[in-house]
C-alpha cells in the first residue's frame, strides 16, 4: 500500500496476508518518485542510511506503478483502487462481491482435482476463512498482529 502521509512524504509497505510475506523481505518506509521512477526506501535504522529496496517504473497513462522483485518471480503491478483519483495504491482491488467457492478447473495436464466435499473438507469452513483474508484490511504491515487473530 502507498498513501500520501500528512508531511508530505508517501508512506508504502508491503505485504500479501495469503503468504504472510513482504515485510521482512522488502522492509519499506516509503515510495520515492523521481520522474517515472519509483523507488521503494527502507529507513535507516540505528544510525544506518535510508536505501533502496527495489525500483521500479510509473506509469502515468495508465496510473500504474510497476516494480521488479527479484525474488518474486517477476514484476507485479498495482494500480488505485476505486474511481477516486487521490485513492491508495493497492496490488489488488478492494473486494466488491462475497467469496464464492468453486471446484478447481480440470485440465489435460495429468494434475488430479477434485471439489472440496470429495477431499472431506468443509465448504462452509473453507468459506469463511477464505473471506476473512479477503476482508482483512492491509492499513499497516503488522494488520494481521492484531489481537484475536490468528496467524501462521
Amino acid at each position: 500500500m502507498a498513501k500520501a502521509r500528512d508531511d508530505g512524504s508517501v508512506g508504502a509497505f508491503l505485504r500479501n496476508p495469503e503468504r504472510n510475506a513482504g515485510y521482512s523481505q522488502y522492509p519499506v518506509d516509503r515510495l520515492e518518485r523521481e520522474g517515472n521512477v519509483v523507488r521503494l526506501i527502507a529507513s535507516g535504522e540505528d544510525g544506518k542510511p535510508n536505501r533502496v529496496v527495489v525500483e521500479g517504473r510509473y506509469d502515468p497513462g495508465n496510473d500504474r506503478i510497476s516494480i521488479y522483485f527479484p525474488t518474486r518471480g517477476g514484476t507485479f503491478d498495482f494500480r488505485r483502487v476505486g474511481e477516486q483519483e487521490l485513492s491508495d495504491f493497492y496490488p489488488r482491488g478492494r473486494p466488491s462481491a462475497k467469496y464464492a467457492y468453486s471446484p478447481p478447473p480440470r485440465g489435460d495436464d495429468g494434475w488430479p482435482t477434485a471439489s472440496l466435499e470429495e477431499v472431506g473438507i468443509d465448504r462452509a469452513t473453507i468459506t469463511k476463512f477464505i473471506q476473512k483474508l479477503i476482508d482483512t484490511t492491509m492499513d499497516s504491515v503488522r494488520a494481521l498482529h492484531r489481537p484475536g487473530m490468528r496467524t501462521t
